[in-house]
Parts: C-alpha cells; structure tokens; sequence
C-alpha cells in the first residue's frame, strides 16, 4: 500500500510505502524535514497531525507533553502512514537552518577506486544522523592528523552513510588515508558549513560544472536532484586532469538510467585549460541563461569564470558557486 504525505505550510507532497516511516520516506524523496537521532529518542521530528491515519512502525522512548499530546504531535521516525495524510512540519531549506552538529563516526568502507582516488564511507551511530543539505561540507578530524574541510559527496537522504572523495596527493592526510587508514577507525565530523546548496523548487534546467575534486559536491547534489524527482534537464560537464575521470562510471549509469541526465567529459590536462574550456562550454549550451549553474573550480578562478557567466548574460541568481578552497 502507497500513501500519500503532504506536508504544510510546504505543500511539498510525497508517497510512502507499508510500514515505511513517514520521515524515511520523505528522506529518500529528498524532503528536508527535521531530525536528528532517527530512533524515537530526541523529538526533533516532531510534527502535528493533520487529518488521515497513521500507526507506530517503531518504538520510542521521547515523552510528549500533555500540549503534544492534546495537539495531535507525532514522530515522524517512529510513526507510517496507513491511509494519505497531512501533517504540519517545519522544513530545513537553507543553510543556515541546519544546526551545527559534531558526531563520533568509524570508517566503514576504504574504497580505492582507481589508483590515485578513495571514496571513504562514513558511518555515523545509530542514535545520531548527520543533517546537511546536499553540496555542504564538513571537517574531518582523525586524532593527530591536521583537521581537513571535505565535501560531503552523498545524497542527504542517508545521514548515517556519508561518503568523500580523497586523492593521493602526497600530503599528511592522504598519506594516512591511502596507507594507514583502516576500516573501523574513529573520525570525528563537524559541521556542515556551506551556502552551495539547490533551490529544491526550481523548475529551470540545471547544468553542473566541475573541475577533479569539485565533482564530490555535484554527486551531492545530482543525487540529491534525483531523489526530488525533478523533471527539467540535468548536464553534468565535468572539466578533467585526467582521461577519464574516477568515477565516470557512475556517471555513466547515471545516464544510462535517467532520461532527463547528460554528461560529458572535458579534457583539461593543466589549470591553463579550465577557463578556455569552461567558455567553450557556455557558449555551446543553447538557452544558456535560462539554465541555473552550479559550478566547482579551484578557487583563484572563480571570479573570472563568474564574470564569463555574467559576460553570456546569466543574472547573479541562477549561478551558484562553491567557494571551498579546495586541497586534494
């Protein structure tokens, strides 16, 4: 059985399934709603029945006040819908609504997916799920290794799995990642910072632009694109040092799989190449400023590339530009 979930003052809608919790569902539709423990402890996913019928998937342990209870107040966590519902719940859809979180996560996954790049996964406890909007990061903290700012490469629709793209650069922190770094270690993560995040309401066609590294955000966000179910055409041109890219296989079951994904590799062997190329890119996009640009370059380029877009007619609005100075 299929319900449907509305929710105000958003009137975001979504659908969940039989003993699917209403929060988990409204997670993997990309829903910014708020929550943090995801077990029924803490009550941050309290929201306030509106009509329809639900019943409890999991146990909880938060006590409601005699207002909360009077008021119709629920867990989203811990309760499923068994016919459509309307619920009142507050959304988080910008930055500066997501609260500042530090949490004790462990290694779970050390995936070398070619010789010079590592996705690590990060698994969080089960009491605690990171909040953060797609195209944020965070600082990672290994005990007695310098504090590093990474982009979360994952879609916000799993808090407790976070994923980082890290290349052999040769410095302390790669170093330890690529030789020393096990499975099960402890890390620390703080966070998430950032502006570089969707308008989840856009209608317009989006385009991602992205040099090595700055295609960890991107994942985020295309991903995090894909769960919204969004309809208007998604470009993807990702500017590279090398051949191919790490992970253009994924890009390419992307597009295998998703009628409205385009990608499309650039060869940019050196820095030299990245304005020339990315010029070459918005000239050859048709309707260029009706698109809304998400871009990733190395940071002393940024203002140029901005005022090439500017240059082609794109309003300030519809760029939007990671300014995370970024160290492979």
């Amino acid at each position: 059985m299929t319900a449907n979930i509305k929710i105000l003052p958003s009137g975001h809608e979504y659908t969940s399934e039989k003993g699917e919790s209403i929060l988990e569902a409204g997670l993997r539709h990309g829903k910014a709603l708020d929550y943090s423990c995801n077990n029924g402890s803490c009550g941050e996913c309290k929201a306030r029945l509106v009509s329809g019928q639900i019943e409890k998937s999991h146990h909880f342990d938060y006590q409601f006040s005699r207002e909360e209870k009077r008021n119709g107040t629920v867990l989203l966590c811990c309760m499923s819908a068994t016919e459509d519902v309307v619920l009142e719940a507050h959304e988080s859809d910008e930055a500066q609504d997501i609260p500042h979180q530090k949490i004790n996560a462990k290694i779970s996954k050390i995936d070398r997916v070619t010789d010079d790049w590592v996705v690590l996964e990060v698994k969080t406890p089960r009491t605690q799920s990171l909040r953060f909007l797609a195209g944020q990061q965070v600082t990672l903290n290994f005990d007695g290794l310098p504090l590093r700012n990474k982009s979360i490469a994952s879609c916000p629709c799993n808090g407790r799995q976070l994923h980082f793209h890290i290349h052999r650069s040769g410095g302390v922190f790669s170093d330890y990642v690529f030789n020393d770094l096990k499975r099960s270690a402890a890390i620390t993560i703080e966070g998430p910072e950032g502006e570089f995040v969707m308008n989840d309401d856009t209608t317009a066609p989006l385009l991602f632009l992205a040099f090595d590294a700055g295609f960890a955000p991107m994942k985020s966000l295309i991903e995090h694109a894909f769960a919204l179910e969004l309809e208007q055409p998604l470009k993807l041109f990702w500017l590279s040092s090398e051949p191919l890219p790490y992970l253009h296989k994924e890009c390419r079951a992307w597009a295998d799989a998703m009628d409205n994904f385009t990608f499309e590799v650039i060869a940019t062997p050196s820095m030299g190449d990245i304005l020339p190329n990315m010029e070459k890119v918005v000239k050859g996009i048709k309707n260029f400023t009706d698109h809304e640009i998400y871009m990733t370059l190395p940071h002393t380029l940024i203002e140029k590339a901005s005022k090439c877009c500017a240059g082609a007619g794109l309003a300030p609005g519809q760029l939007k530009v990671d300014r995370l100075e970024r160290h492979l």
